[in-house]
């Protein structure tokens, strides 16, 4: 992408630190290497002081080019992470997820809601020769907004909901999503449910070069809340790397 290699070399403690997060069980086991590494203590909170958004650069406005954003760079008290729900219901474990995921956000971090996916028309690009649809705008506006997004989703027919690949649709031409960081998850009965649904969602995610965090549900039970902070520390630690890199 013509980055130079000062701004495309990775910091090598960070990719050990990404492997290291992506192993099953691996999370609490690990986390004095967060700590040490990324200034991020053992209850998730990050010592930093500066974090980036994940801004819209590169030749079509809001396409985020791979690779540090050294133009975005702010104080960690407006850092945003932009919660997904993949259930359009009222109730939903999911959505229950993300609210209790925001309560968990470390200091000078915050996770918004987003919940516009139910007024999204169905993906046609006919329809942005006349104007980009109000509603698919605002997603764009908020993704382009955030550093990092988390997605709770659950398993439709062994696959993502459709409201949700009609949303990934809508970004994937304009370029809000290339490579941003993002938190994949679902709120399931038992570890094994929601593994295909979020399988399906991972493979779609790749197509935007996408770096996942997770990726494996979540059970109800007495885990649940020690599992959720662990993930929502590896979200945190992922953020951190994209300064360190």
């Amino acid at each position: 992408h013509g980055l130079g290699a000062a701004q495309t070399g990775r910091n090598r403690h960070g990719r050990r630190a990404w492997r290291i997060l992506q192993r099953p069980n691996r999370h609490v086991q690990d986390s004095s290497l967060l700590e040490n590494r990324f200034g991020i203590s053992h209850d998730g909170h990050w010592q930093g002081s500066k974090i980036p958004y994940a801004r819209g650069g590169g030749a079509r406005a809001g396409t985020r080019i791979c690779g540090p954003d050294q133009d975005g760079v702010t104080d960690g008290q407006n850092m945003k992470i932009l919660g997904i729900c993949g259930s359009l219901q009222a109730v939903s474990t999911n959505l229950e997820l993300l609210h209790h995921a925001a309560r968990l956000m470390p200091a000078g971090m915050t996770l918004s809601i987003y919940d516009g996916l139910r007024d999204l028309p169905h993906f046609n690009l006919d329809l942005e020769k006349i104007a980009v649809p109000p509603s698919v705008a605002r997603l764009r506006e908020e993704i382009a907004s955030s550093a990092a997004l988390l997605i709770a989703s659950p398993e439709y027919g062994y696959s993502l909901p459709g409201s949700l690949k009609n949303a990934i649709d809508w970004l994937i031409g304009s370029g809000e999503l290339e490579c941003k960081i993002i938190g994949v998850t679902a709120s399931t009965t038992s570890p094994e449910r929601g593994r295909m649904g979020l399988d399906a969602l991972s493979t779609t995610l790749r197509a935007v070069k996408a770096r996942m965090v997770g990726g494996t549900p979540i059970a109800r039970g007495p885990t649940f809340e020690a599992e959720l902070q662990t993930f929502v520390t590896a979200l945190v630690a992922e953020i951190h790397r994209e300064i360190v890199e």
